[in-house]
């Protein structure tokens, strides 16, 4: 499996990128509250539009792979808060979450359960915590 590190979370949707997370970006990532403003993770530019191609060479190696993917898996039957939980506006945006102020998933206060997912986390480890805490990951 690719080095995928999760960048975005909207629940049940889970991003993951091979780029760096400062690298990483997306829509209105620099705004707080991050959700009501953000999108998810701007993948490279399609190859198949000549103009876009052009436009942002940085996305594509020379034998035309992209430099770097996006991968959105979904989980289920896991008990995780975002960070806007308990908040009308929460105080984060995406850059916040992935600088890792907070965990991008973390177990509720009133369990006794201490999971906390943080921006970075790989894919692997991810998915060995969903499905160790009873969870599903879909999309693999």
């Amino acid at each position: 499996m690719k080095n995928f590190k999760l960048c975005y979370v909207e629940l049940p949707w889970c991003y993951f990128t091979t780029q760096e997370l400062s690298e990483q970006w997306g829509d209105d990532w620099n705004d707080r509250p991050y959700e009501h403003n953000a999108g998810e993770p701007y993948e490279p530019s399609r190859k198949d539009l000549p103009d876009r191609a052009k436009k942002f060479p940085e996305d594509w190696n020379e034998d035309g792979t992209p430099r770097w993917e996006i991968k959105k898996v979904a989980i289920d039957n896991v008990c995780l808060e975002e960070p806007s939980e308990g908040h009308y506006n929460s105080p984060y945006s995406v850059e916040d979450i992935n600088k890792g102020e907070v965990p991008w998933l973390c177990s509720p206060k009133y369990l006794k359960d201490n999971i906390k997912i943080m921006a970075g986390c790989k894919l692997d480890e991810f998915t060995k915590i969903i499905q160790d805490n009873g969870g599903n990951v879909y999309g693999l």
